[in-house]
């Protein structure tokens, strides 16, 4: 027979809340020095350089000498690696930098394809 269980309260459930949090970082283990450079590297040598490729018409190479601090696809590659930071520290989800890493970099892919395939006005007419 089991025992009657009592309301709980706001507090209780804030309480139980805080614990479930703390449960939840401690099986996470979070991002490692490892896994940011792995990120970075990522970003760094692929979702950026395929936004600067793309809008600039030039080839890889070239689109480390010509990159833009300030514009979309430098965002696109920031962005990508971030979600990669987050997507393995607990914020986003909770997942090896094996997993987060591809996806955040496929992720950054997709946002730099579409941002070729919305025209702005330095595409129009060579202005």
């Amino acid at each position: 027979m089991q025992t009657p269980s009592k309301a709980t309260t706001g507090s209780d459930t804030k309480a139980t809340g805080m614990l479930v949090l703390e449960e939840a970082s401690s099986v996470c283990p979070g991002e490692s020095l490892k896994s940011s450079f792995i990120g970075f590297v990522m970003d760094f040598f692929v979702v950026w350089p395929v936004g600067t490729m793309i809008r600039k018409k030039v080839s890889y190479a070239e689109s480390f000498g010509v990159r833009d601090m300030v514009a979309l696809p430098s965002a696109i590659g920031l962005s990508s690696w971030l979600v990669a930071e987050e997507l393995q520290n607990g914020d986003f989800a909770c997942m090896p930098w094996t997993v987060a890493v591809p996806i955040a970099t496929v992720g950054g892919l997709v946002l730099q394809l579409i941002n070729f395939l919305v025209p702005y006005k330095g595409d129009a007419g060579g202005n």
